[in-house]
């Protein structure tokens, strides 16, 4: 968090990637604390916080602020407390809800602030995004307890893999950002970015899981940023690339990203997979082996690659 003045407290706390100053048009903040509030509150106050996310961001008009404070602290097995979803079907942010910021609260790492789907869902995400111009800072995401259920999805026609997504219709998600976040979902992908134009993905950890799915449905992704992440796969084997394309983009830029492990044996066996021809460049990334060969560890199918380096130096094509 900033130590930019907030609207609500004037303390500091304003999202580091988001505008501090649509209050001024009169949007509200409200605020979720899932082990101290009740279902029954109406979430415009720390005092009267709702324990449910889904009930505040159902209430939230567009360009609203929702503040969400971490649970108590677990630290056992590695795995903090995590919020669930009041019912049996996960978060959804509708189209209408363009300019709605979720920002986790919690000092430390964004894996304190723990969102987890639901155990009995296992074909949506856990974080459904129909809406755009959103941002998601300082937050974990997680999928739910079945091994089917998926992460983040940003801007598909259906709820399908990854932990925000859109599902069109009226409109497409688009401008969306995530920022400081962890995204953490075993095999699953963690963030599928599906038509969109204008996403960023900056400054995030991918903690297991197949990272980011980049798909062109309806239309071809345009302006894509992803910068400034780390990808901490566990084993090898866990992934087939941390980082597909598949469709094409137009304009992608990845950069400065460190890839901590060692060469994906899985699928694709390369960090980066571009199926379908796109724009864009791939820039001062780091890769966790000893590969000097772009090739060998990278299918870049039109994208240009600059001043990245590995474990011996700088990689040639």
């Amino acid at each position: 968090m900033s130590n930019f003045p907030d609207r609500v407290t004037h303390m500091g706390g304003a999202p580091i990637g988001g505008n501090p100053y649509l209050g001024m048009w009169g949007e509200k903040t409200w605020f979720v604390d899932y082990d101290n509030g009740t279902t029954g509150a109406k979430g415009d106050s720390p005092a009267s916080a709702q324990k449910h996310l889904q009930t505040i961001i159902t209430n939230a008009s567009a360009n609203d602020v929702i503040y969400i404070r971490p649970r108590t602290p677990n630290t056992t097995g590695l795995d903090p407390n995590y919020i669930i979803p009041a019912s049996t079907t996960n978060w959804s942010i509708a189209y209408a809800k363009h300019g709605l910021a979720l920002i986790g609260t919690g000092y430390g790492s964004s894996f304190y602030t723990y969102l987890r789907g639901t155990a009995t869902v296992t074909a949506t995400s856990a974080m459904h995004v129909a809406a755009p111009w959103t941002l998601f800072e300082n937050l974990a995401f997680h999928e739910g307890a079945s091994t089917a259920n998926c992460g983040v999805h940003l801007n598909g026609e259906a709820a399908g893999e990854g932990a925000i997504s859109g599902d069109g219709g009226e409109g497409y998600a688009m401008g969306n950002r995530l920022s400081n976040c962890t995204l953490r979902f075993g095999s699953k992908t963690s963030l599928t970015i599906e038509s969109a134009a204008f996403a960023s993905v900056i400054g995030c950890t991918f903690h297991k899981g197949a990272g980011i799915a980049i798909y062109s449905s309806e239309q071809e992704p345009d302006g894509i940023e992803i910068g400034w992440n780390q990808f901490l796969t566990e084993t090898a084997a866990e992934v087939s690339s941390d980082i597909y394309i598949y469709g094409g983009v137009d304009m992608i830029n990845i950069h400065d990203n460190y890839f901590s492990h060692a060469d994906p044996t899985g699928g694709e066996n390369v960090y980066i997979y571009v199926h379908t021809a796109s724009t864009g460049i791939v820039a001062n990334n780091y890769f966790g082996t000893g590969t000097l060969v772009t090739a060998s560890i990278m299918t870049l199918n039109g994208l240009v690659e600059s001043g990245s380096k590995c474990a011996k130096g700088f990689l040639t094509s």
